[in-house]
C-alpha cells in the first residue's frame, strides 16, 4: 500500500514539475537574432543540422551564405549557431544545450534560416529531429538529401539529379520536381508531388500510413509503373501494357496497377508508388 502511494506521489510530482516548467517558459521568454556569413566560392557541399528547430532554406542574391538563428524562445533555452568547414563542405548547425526545456516552450518560434546561392552546390543535406523543414525557393543541385524524424517537409521546387527525402512522422509536399531519380518515403504521413518531370532513373514514393498523390508533367518515352496499396488506386498515365496482378494480393485486399507507358526496354525508367493503408492517385497534368 505504501509503495502504491509512493508511485502516485512520484507521478504527481513529475506532473507538477512539467507544469511549472511550462508556466515559466510561457512567461519568461527572450528574442534571439544571431547571424553568421560565409563565402560560397570555395565550397561545393553544404549540410544543415538541427534538433528542435524548424529549418528554413532560402535562395540568396549573391555568392554569400547567410545563416540566421532568430525568433522567440524561453530564457532557460541555450541555443547556439555554429558554422564549420570539412574540406569543401560547410556545416551549419543549430545546437540546443537544453533541448528538454526548449521543447516544452509553448511560445517558442526560434528557427534557423539559411540563404544559399542557387546552382552552386553539388550536394545539399538537411537533417532535423523535431521540427519542420521548409524550402521557400526552388533549389538546384546535383543531390538533395533531407531527413526529418518528427515534422513535415515542404519543398517549393527542386531540380537536379538525385532527390532523397525521408520522414519518420510527418507529411511530405513537393510543389515542383525535376529529378532524374527520387527516393521519397514517410513512415507515417501523406505525400503530395504537385508536378514531376524528367523521370530518367529508378524512382520510389512510399508511405506506411498515409495517402500518395502525384501529378506527372513530362513523361519519358518509356516508363515502368507500379502502384500498390491496400486502399484505392487510380491513374490516367496511359499504361499500354499491363502486368498481371498477383492473385494472393487480391485475397488480402491489396490493389495494384502495374505496366508500361510506351515500349518496354531494358533501360526503361521506373516509378514505384506504394502505400500500406492509404489511397494512391497518379495522374497526368
Amino acid at each position: 500500500m505504501i509503495r502504491k502511494w509512493l508511485v502516485w506521489l512520484g507521478l504527481l510530482g513529475g506532473l507538477l514539475a512539467i507544469g511549472g516548467i511550462l508556466a515559466i517558459n510561457s512567461i519568461w521568454v527572450k528574442t534571439m537574432d544571431v547571424r553568421h556569413t560565409a563565402s560560397a566560392q570555395s565550397l561545393d557541399k553544404i549540410s544543415l543540422k538541427s534538433t528542435f528547430l524548424t529549418l528554413h532554406l532560402h535562395s540568396s542574391d549573391d555568392d554569400q551564405i547567410y545563416a540566421h538563428l532568430r525568433g522567440r524562445t524561453t530564457k532557460l533555452s541555450e541555443p547556439e549557431l555554429q558554422l564549420s568547414t570539412e574540406g569543401n563542405r560547410l556545416v551549419v548547425e543549430a545546437v540546443e544545450k537544453n533541448p528538454g526545456i526548449s521543447a516544452l516552450g509553448p511560445r517558442n518560434t526560434l528557427a534557423l534560416h539559411v540563404y544559399l546561392p542557387d546552382n552552386r552546390f553539388s550536394e545539399i543535406t538537411m537533417d532535423n529531429v523535431f521540427g519542420k523543414i521548409i524550402l521557400h525557393s526552388p533549389m538546384e543541385a546535383d543531390r538533395l538529401q533531407i531527413k526529418n524524424a518528427l515534422g513535415k517537409v515542404w519543398l517549393s521546387g527542386f531540380q537536379g539529379h538525385e532527390l532523397f527525402v525521408h520522414t519518420e512522422l510527418g507529411p511530405i509536399t513537393i510543389d515542383s520536381l525535376h529529378a532524374s531519380a527520387a527516393d521519397i518515403r514517410s513512415n507515417a504521413g501523406d505525400i503530395v508531388i504537385g508536378q514531376w518531370d524528367e523521370m530518367d532513373g529508378n524512382n520510389i514514393v512510399q508511405t506506411t500510413r498515409g495517402s500518395i498523390q502525384v501529378g506527372v508533367g513530362m513523361l519519358p518515352e518509356s516508363l515502368n509503373i507500379s502502384l500498390i496499396s491496400n486502399g484505392y488506386v487510380t491513374t490516367d498515365l496511359g499504361i499500354g501494357r499491363y502486368e498481371g496482378t498477383h492473385e494472393d494480393w487480391r485475397t488480402w485486399g491489396i490493389r495494384s496497377i502495374q505496366g508500361y507507358y510506351g515500349d518496354a526496354r531494358p533501360d526503361t525508367p521506373r516509378l514505384r508508388i506504394k502505400s500500406d493503408t492509404g489511397k494512391i492517385v497518379a495522374n497526368k497534368l
